[in-house]
């Protein structure tokens, strides 16, 4: 007798495990990561540059070329070129006696002065007495 009650026991809870409502996970939420772009723009034969930053890349980008050309002050303003660019992260541009001296960087989120430094590095490949002109983090 206690053997079938045994066996009635597991009977019933396999049954009764196969009709329990399962409970799914709903969707993982979704991750509102804003963009924040940082952009540098520089003109290798004027020295002039621009920086622009925004939550979109083309609009941070025209605001560093416009912001290159008004420093401009010649007839080379089209060779304002973007030089750095990043999402949530801080940029660099150090500049040597010539402006064809350079170095730039884009870093890790808010840490300008490892950009400032890896500027600083790239420009003393081509040049010494380079200087930082420029450095900014993104919101």
């Amino acid at each position: 007798m206690r053997k079938l009650m045994v066996m009635m026991a597991i009977f019933w809870s396999i049954l009764s495990y196969g009709k329990e409502e399962r409970v799914y996970p709903s969707q993982p939420p979704k991750l509102d990561f804003p963009m924040h772009w940082s952009v540098i723009a520089y003109n290798p034969h004027t020295g002039a540059f621009g920086y622009g930053d925004n939550n979109m890349s083309k609009a941070a980008e025209r605001a560093a070329l416009q912001g290159c050309v008004q420093a401009s002050n010649d007839d080379k303003t089209q060779d304002c070129r973007v030089v750095a660019s990043g999402n949530h992260v801080c940029v660099a541009l150090a500049v040597g006696q010539q402006p064809n001296i350079y170095g730039m960087a884009q870093v890790g989120y808010r840490d300008p002065e490892k950009a400032e430094e890896k500027a600083l590095q790239q420009c003393h490949v081509h040049g010494e007495n380079c200087s930082v002109v420029l450095s900014a983090c993104g919101k």
